[in-house]
C-alpha cells in the first residue's frame, strides 16, 4: 500500500503543479484565482482517474491471478496424465514382449512338432517301404522256390 500512497502523493503533485502552473503572458490575476477555485475539480477528476487506475489494476491483478491458478491447475493435470501415459505405456510395453515371448515359444512349438511329423512320416514310410519290400521279396522268393520245384518233377 506505501508504493499506491506514494503513486497518489506523486499524482496529486503533478496536479497541483498543472493548476498553479503560471499562466500565459495575456492571463490575469482574475485568471489564476479563477484557476484555484476550479483546482479542487481538477482534483476530483485526477482522483476519479486514479481510483479507476487502482480499480482497473486491481481486476487485472485478480485477472491475472485467476489465470495464474487456471495454468497451474492444468499444468498439474497435464502431468497427472502423462505419468498415466507413461506408466500405460510401460504396462503395453512389458504385455507386448510377453506377447512376443509366448509368439516364439508358440514357433518352436510349431517347428518341432512339424519336424516330429517329418520324422514319423519319415519312418513310417521306411518301415511301409520296407515291408512292401519285404512282401515283394517273399513273393518272389516264393515264386523262384516255385519254379524250382516245378522243374524237378
Amino acid at each position: 500500500m506505501n508504493w499506491q500512497r506514494q503513486a497518489m502523493m506523486i499524482l496529486l503533485s503533478v496536479a497541483l503543479a498543472v493548476c498553479i502552473m503560471p499562466a500565459p503572458a495575456h492571463a490575469g490575476w482574475f485568471d489564476r484565482i479563477r484557476d484555484i477555485y476550479t483546482a479542487p475539480d481538477k482534483l476530483e477528476e485526477v482522483q476519479e482517474s486514479y481510483d479507476s487506475l487502482i480499480g482497473t489494476m486491481q481486476q487485472q491483478q485478480e485477472e491475472l491471478e485467476a489465470a495464474r491458478k487456471e495454468a497451474l491447475e492444468t499444468s498439474s493435470r497435464l502431468a497427472e496424465e502423462q505419468r498415466r501415459w507413461i506408466e500405460e505405456n510401460e504396462q503395453l510395453e512389458k504385455r507386448n514382449r510377453e506377447l512376443a515371448e509366448r509368439l516364439s515359444q508358440l514357433e518352436l512349438q510349431e517347428q518341432n512338432r512339424s519336424q516330429l511329423l517329418r520324422n514319423t512320416l519319415t519312418v513310417s514310410a521306411t518301415i511301409v517301404g520296407v515291408l512292401a519290400l519285404a512282401f515283394i521279396g517273399m513273393r518272389v522268393i516264393r515264386i523262384l522256390i516255385w519254379r524250382r520245384g516245378k522243374r524237378s518233377f
